[in-house]
């Protein structure tokens, strides 16, 4: 066992004793909660959610096993990651330079005589904004090493911490990181790898000069990540200064909804990057989203629950007693969702709130591509008659992307930026600006 003393209280009152390290043999497909252990360097190291996928005994011999491990921990023990010990973590993910419009390096080139100046600054820490429980701020690493006489390499890291106002657990921080990822994604328009997640919690009491708390570096396997994702080339619609200058409660605004509004965003961030599925299943997504998008941000019925009631019992006694059981199922059954808005319902919603009242914006989003929008989903997901509008090839490829954008748009309206600034943002992106402003294609 090993003891965690807390920050407030580093003596002996309210340590944490850790579960015993097991030794032996498991069953394969058994689990065990915690493994601890060291690196050949020293290093304490905790492995979390871990299971065994197959064992050997050989005699005479060593007895292996092979595990599955989803979390990695190198810095500490520690005995759950539902455990409320970590004050601080660090998160790091793909394009979070350009988002931070973090640019550390200046080069000036002479030419007479002929050499270079290259500085590496590191920016001041800056406050981002607050989120439930914590604050944000930007910080950063930079490291420099020499190889040999001719080399000089200077590498500088940009991240985000989060200063949590009291410990939480490392679920509670990963879920923070995958916030401010999520939310970076949004304003890249495309998925984004979660590439370093550091805690921070209290550490032992140590010789003089060392610090009193233990970082600890986290490496987990991602559920839904893709390893081969193209690096990030373009820059963001908005960077987080910009974002904040906009609407400075962003950030706690996104935390806020961002339970209610992530599945749509999930849908919204495969449909607009992921372009090896068949155009069909991305159509569908596409409109799967606008529905979970409405659903969730817009809650409501048609009609009072009480009234629909009514109506289903005076309908469902409406139907002749002779009919087939099959069909009068089938009958009852869609009465009860009758109260639940229609696709086409919908998008006009979302459509109209998107316009804001400016009737001449968004001249391509009018009735013809309403109807052909739930046309087209009710044949990919029925195939019945093929409709006269059925959208195909390159007019369903457009449709998604107008359908990318309405959804950017309503997630920045969520995110509190007034529209003045939402048509700066559409007005810097060559692609959407054509799609919102024009019946064009880009």
């Amino acid at each position: 066992t090993r003891q965690i003393y807390p920050k407030s209280n580093p003596s002996n009152a309210g340590t944490k004793h850790l579960a015993p390290l097991k030794t032996g043999l498991i069953g394969a497909n058994e689990e065990r909660e915690v493994i601890h252990g060291f690196t050949t360097t020293g290093k304490p190291v905790t492995l979390l959610e871990t299971f065994v996928v197959s064992n050997r005994m050989s005699f005479p011999g060593i007895a292996t096993e092979t595990w599955r491990v989803r979390t990695i921990a190198i810095g500490a023990h520690f005995s759950s990651a539902n455990e409320a010990l970590f004050n601080r973590s660090w998160v790091r993910f793909d394009g979070i330079a350009q988002w931070l419009a973090y640019d550390p390096f200046a080069e000036t080139h002479f030419f007479d005589p002929f050499y270079t100046e290259l500085t590496v600054r590191k920016p001041q820490r800056v406050q981002l904004g607050t989120i439930p429980g914590a604050k944000l701020y930007t910080d950063s690493h930079i490291r420099s090493s020499r190889d040999g006489d001719e080399r000089w390499t200077s590498t500088s890291e940009a991240m985000i911490g989060i200063d949590a106002d009291e410990p939480h657990t490392l679920n509670w921080h990963f879920a923070a990181a995958s916030n401010l990822r999520s939310l970076a994604e949004l304003l890249y328009g495309r998925p984004l790898h979660l590439t370093k997640l550091k805690v921070e919690l209290p550490a032992e009491p140590k010789a003089e000069g060392y610090p009193p708390y233990a970082e600890v570096e986290i490496y987990a396997q991602m559920i839904g990540g893709d390893d081969k994702l193209p690096p990030v080339s373009r820059p963001p619609m908005l960077t987080a200064p910009a974002l904040l200058e906009a609407a400075p409660n962003a950030l706690a605004d996104w935390f806020a909804q961002y339970e209610t509004l992530s599945a749509a965003l999930h849908l919204l961030s495969t449909v607009a990057s992921d372009r090896r599925m068949f155009i069909n299943v991305r159509f569908v997504l596409a409109a799967q989203a606008v529905e979970t998008f409405h659903r969730e941000a817009c809650p409501g019925t048609i009609v009072p629950a009480d009234e629909h009631a009514a109506i289903v019992t005076a309908l469902t006694a409406a139907i002749p007693p002779d009919t087939l059981k099959a069909m009068r199922d089938k009958l009852k059954g869609m009465l009860e969702w009758t109260n639940e808005p229609s696709l086409r319902y919908r998008l006009r919603a979302l459509i109209a709130f998107a316009r804001d009242g400016r009737g001449g914006v968004m001249p391509a989003y009018g009735k013809s591509f309403i109807d052909a929008v739930v046309a087209t989903r009710n044949h990919e997901t029925h195939h019945g008659d093929k409709p006269s509008n059925l959208l195909t090839g390159a007019d369903m490829h457009w449709a998604i992307r107008r359908l990318v954008v309405l959804l950017t748009v309503l997630f920045l309206r969520r995110l509190g930026l007034p529209s003045d600034a939402i048509n700066v943002v559409v007005a810097g992106h060559q692609e959407f600006r054509t799609l919102w402003t024009t019946m064009d294609t880009p």
